[in-house]
Order: C-alpha cells, then structure tokens, then sequence
C-alpha cells in the first residue's frame, strides 16, 4: 500500500449551540431520507443484521456462547462503518444529485486518499481492544472456568452479574471514547477533503462543544441500537438506516462549511495575522479625486431584503425544518421575518442570502453555510 499523507490540516470551525431541537430535527430528516430511499437503507443494514445473526449462531454452534454477550455488546462500534453507504445516501439527496449504485457504492471508499481506510483500521483496533478487555474482566471474575454453556448459567449468579455490572462501565467508556472521535469524523471524511486526524480532533471538539446534547445523542444511539438488536437483531433494519441518515444531517449541523469571506476581503487562511496592516487597502493619495457617491451599506443591504409574506399560503406554511441547519427556532425566526416556504428561499439572490446571513441573530451566516437556496430548490421540486 503506497504511504498516505497524513499531515493534520487547519482546525474546522464547530457549531458551540446545538441542541434538542437539532437531535429531533436530525432524526426526523433521517427517517424522511429512509422512506425516501429504502432499498439502500436495507440494503446496507442487511449487511449488519446478516454479520450479527452469523457471530450469535456461530459462537453457540461452537459452544462459546457466553461470548455472545461482550460481542453483541462491542458490535455497535462497528455500525459508524456500516452507514458510511447510508452518509453518501443523505448527501445525495440534499444536493439534489442522481441516486444510483454506482454513486453510492463508489462513496465506501472515501474520496481517493485512504483516510476512510485508515478510519477503519482505528475503529477495528479500538473493537478489538474492547475484546482483549472483555476477556480480562471475565478471568477477573471467572479464572476457575472455561468460558462455555456452562458459563452461560453463571451468568445470573452474583459473581456474574458483578462481572456483568463493571464490564458494562468498562464498555460504556470505550464506546463513547470511540463515540467522540467518530460521531462526525466518518461523514466528513466522506464530505470533505480532510486527513482522519483533522477529522477524529473534529469530532472531539463538537463533543466537547456540545457535551450535553451530544450525550444526549450517544444514549438515543445505544438505547436504539440494544432495543433493535434484542429481535435477532432484525430491528436493526429500521434503526441503522434511520440513525446512519440522522448522522449525517446532525454531521451537517455541527460542522456547517465555511462561509465565504465578504466581498473585498482575503479569506482567512490568505490574510498576514503577523502584519494584519497588510491586509487594508492603501488609501488613496491626496491628490485622486474621491470617488463618487455610492449608496450607505446599511441603505444598501436593506434594499437586498427578500420579499415575504404576512402569512403562509392557505393557511399552511412549509416545514422549514427539513432544509439542514434550520431547526424550531431558526423556523420561528424565519416564519416572523415573512419566509414560510420552500419556493420564497429557493428565488434568493446573493444579495438576499446575504441579508438574511446578516439578520439571522446568533445564526449570522448560517444561510451560506449551509446553502439553503439549493436545499429549498429541491424541497421545492419535489413538492412540486
């Protein structure tokens, strides 16, 4: 395999405010890309559900049946891999792009550089370091015995419950060491051209940024994923789809793209932060004639308001919340500015996203970011 350069890039800027309103509005768009496009969703799920039910009856069938259970436990940490497919489905589908298998498929290999691949040996090494775990605690516990059917029974003693009770911790902590560094890093590495250790330090941040809503969301993940694999992990067809989509949209929330620099102004990467004086313009000399008059900005951005309405046609606005980076708040912000349908936000110009970008309080620039006007183009057609 030829050497990969994995030279850390420049930090990406997190969002700092999510919330519960995002994990329900993440959710939702994740079952709406489900119904949208089931067949891919099973299709990938299948392949999860079909390696779970092949380690449950392969274990029994060898009579180590006991180790059904720190398996069982470990096998979520592998699901982030199994939706990568289910990522590049959600991408499709808010650009506006074709879905096809080729497209889709092709997306499991990242974007050419092998970050994915070396994604996929960390979270392999991390599964089986929580197998090498799992077996200690147990000859903690259980070094008289083999591990068998015979175990199995043990396992509702106190000595098996007790083994139980601090393996359970012990995984916890590994998977939401696991949770932290992957919960964004997978959908970016499919998004974004970005080396897997910008991508795992960016996951960590919106963590650490978000610690309570992203909390929230690892124990919406866990609860979800035991109900769905208690059936012979059948359930596993409904719910790896619907959260691998809602990764996706939450991944889009969380780590929304760069807005462009305003006009006139260098990029930030392009600005001299040793010499900031660089970067104004020279003034003219004494002797130019100024230039002529040109509009207020304020006058001027003012004149760039979109048009809106006063209330929702026939009584009935559009969910706004569908378009990625609008939550219930950013809809209310929007519905009392005038704006309560797909097709108002599909018509914006430049210079009315900009307005917009200015005038959203505590969300300036979330428009750009986000690219609300293509969204709402699509939402709009389909509506259509």
């Amino acid at each position: 395999m030829a050497m990969t350069d994995t030279t850390v890039s420049a930090p990406v800027q997190v969002a700092q405010d999510l919330s519960e309103d995002d994990l329900r509005a993440a959710l939702q768009k994740g079952w709406d890309d489900f119904k949208a496009q089931p067949i891919f969703g099973l299709f990938f799920a299948g392949f999860y559900t079909l390696g779970g039910l092949f380690l449950a009856f392969g274990l029994i069938g060898q009579g180590q049946a006991a180790w059904f259970i720190p398996i069982a436990a470990g096998f979520p940490l592998l699901a982030p891999f199994a939706a990568v497919g289910l990522y590049e489905v959600s991408r499709r589908r808010e650009a506006g792009e074709p879905m096809d298998w080729t497209g889709v498929l092709t997306a499991l290999k990242g974007r050419g550089n092998e970050q994915l691949l070396l994604m996929a040996v960390t979270v392999l090494i991390v599964f089986g370091f929580w197998i090498i775990l799992a077996r200690g605690i147990f000859a903690m516990f259980f070094s008289f015995s083999g591990i068998g059917f015979e175990t199995l029974g043990m396992m509702f003693s106190f000595t098996g419950i007790s083994m139980i009770f601090v393996g359970s911790v012990v995984g916890a902590l590994v998977a939401l060491a696991l949770f932290t560094v992957t919960v964004t890093s997978l959908p970016m590495l499919l998004d974004r051209d970005v080396d897997f250790v910008t991508a795992m330090i960016t996951s960590a941040e919106v963590v650490r940024s978000n610690h309570i809503t992203m909390l929230k969301w690892a124990g919406v993940i866990a609860v979800a994923m035991f109900v769905a694999m208690i059936p012979l992990f059948v359930g596993l067809l409904v719910v790896l789809p619907v959260l691998g989509h809602a990764t996706w949209h939450l991944y889009r929330r969380a780590v929304p793209l760069e807005a462009p620099a305003p006009a006139g102004q260098p990029a930030a990467e392009d600005r001299d932060t040793a010499h900031p004086a660089t970067d104004v313009p020279t003034p003219p000399a004494a002797d130019v004639a100024p230039p002529a008059a040109v509009p207020e900005p304020r006058e001027e951005m003012e004149s760039a308001r979109p048009t809106g309405m006063s209330a929702p046609r026939d009584g009935k606005a559009d969910d706004l919340k569908k378009i990625t980076g609008i939550g219930p708040k950013l809809e209310a912000t929007l519905n009392d500015m005038g704006y309560w349908h797909y097709d108002q936000i599909a018509d914006w110009t430049e210079a009315e996203v900009a307005w917009v970008d200015e005038h959203l309080e505590g969300f300036k620039g979330r428009a750009t970011r986000d690219n609300w006007v293509a969204q709402a183009r699509e939402l709009a057609s389909r509506d259509g």
